[in-house]
Parts: C-alpha cells; structure tokens; sequence
C-alpha cells in the first residue's frame, strides 16, 4: 500500500535560498505526524509543497500515490489545508461563511447543511449566527477548521492549527484531530514546539535551515537527544 504522502529528495530554492533542501519523508495512512522547528526552519514551505501551492525546485511529491506536480488540482479535492494566517469574511456569520464554501466546493445545499450541522455540533462552535468578526481567537479558528473539513478530505494539512489559542481550545483542537484519526484522517501539521504537540502526534519530524533533523516517535526522540526543547 503506497503511503498518503511521499517526499523524496524535495528541493525548494528561493534564488540562492534553500527553503526546503534535500528533503524526504514518508507519512502513513492514518498517522498524524507534526512538523517542528523554529522560524524559517522550512516548515510552511513545506506544507505548502505537499498541497501544491508550491513546486518543487527537484524532486517529487506524491500525495495518495499521485504526483502533486502533474495531478494537483485532482489530489486537492482530497486535501483540507489550514493556513496558520487565515482571515475569514468578517461581514458574513459563521453558518452564511461555511455556506459559501460548501457552494464552492460544489457541494449540494441538503447536504452542505447536514455536513455544516455536523461540524458546528462537534467542533461546539455555538456562535453560529454571529458575525465571523466578532468572534473570539479560539472561535475564528474553529470556524476555519470547520470550512477546512466542508467536503470530508481524506488528508489534512494544518500550519500551527494552535497559533493564538488558550490552552483549553488548544486541547479541545488536538483531541478533534486524534478523533479524525482514528475515523482514517492523514493528518500533518506543524508547531514550533516539540511538547506542544508530543500529546496529539504518532511522529514528529524536526527541521532546521531547510533540512529534516530527525523523523521519529516523541519517546525515541527523548531517548536519542535528552529531554532539550
């Protein structure tokens, strides 16, 4: 069985610039894997590669056995991406902004109300009719996660789902993800910090000026390189 996403030997060049240099990894159907490291360690570039909203400078990207480069717009009908900067329409509630968006991705309004029905009940976004610009921090990214999820993808693609989020909602957001998991959901997202996500993450993968440091379980990590930050 191919895995939901395969980078080998990915090179992202900005002029001189390595953003993402020599980079491979493998993420497994059903695995929730977090990208960590500082500031411009490569980590947006990268979730940005595997969605295709970047290409690769060399090497391939496969995303459920296809190739980004030359299947992109059919592999992102599958993909849920979440940017860590994501304004939403603030004159619009949060039922008329997630309404858009199904309209968007075409799906039918019965069915768009019964998915958006669903997702308000179990993301608890009770703030349905009020206006997105007047939410809270927390409430604006639920809301976000939610038009992430409108058309069910099979793989999500989270850039620091916790950005600004007080740590109840910061629980609430990693125990949502591990339920998505376990109903088959891949999911990658990234944090700057290794203990902010060791709860939620199968593996976390390390990055630094571009390169992958080391991929592995939070446990073996501790185990190879002590318990520093």
């Amino acid at each position: 069985m191919n895995p939901a996403i395969k980078l080998k030997s990915v090179t992202k060049l900005y002029g001189n610039i390595a953003a993402v240099h020599n980079f491979t990894l493998e993420v497994s159907e059903g695995e929730i894997l977090g990208l960590i490291g500082p500031n411009g360690a490569g980590k947006t570039t990268t979730l940005k590669l595997i969605v295709g909203l970047l290409k690769p400078t060399s090497g391939t990207i496969e995303v459920m056995g296809q190739n980004v480069s030359k299947e992109g717009k059919r592999i992102r009908k599958h993909i849920g991406y979440l940017p860590e900067e994501d304004p939403l329409y603030e004159n619009m509630t949060v039922r008329q902004y997630l309404g858009f968006f199904s309209e968007i991705y075409g799906i039918s309004k019965p069915k768009a109300n019964d998915r958006i029905d669903s997702l308000l009940s179990s993301l608890k976004l009770t703030d349905e009719n009020k206006l997105t610009g007047e939410l809270s921090k927390g409430m604006r990214r639920k809301t976000a996660i939610a038009r992430t999820l409108l058309h069910d993808p099979s793989l999500l693609v989270l850039d620091e789902p916790n950005s600004g989020l007080d740590p109840l909602t910061s629980f609430f957001v990693n125990g949502y993800l591990k339920k998505l998991s376990h109903q088959g959901k891949t999911i990658v997202l990234s944090a700057h910090n290794l203990f902010q996500i060791e709860s939620v993450c199968d593996r976390v993968a390390i990055m630094n000026n571009g390169e992958l440091y080391i991929c592995d379980t939070v446990s073996s990590i501790r185990e190879k390189l002590g318990n520093r930050e």
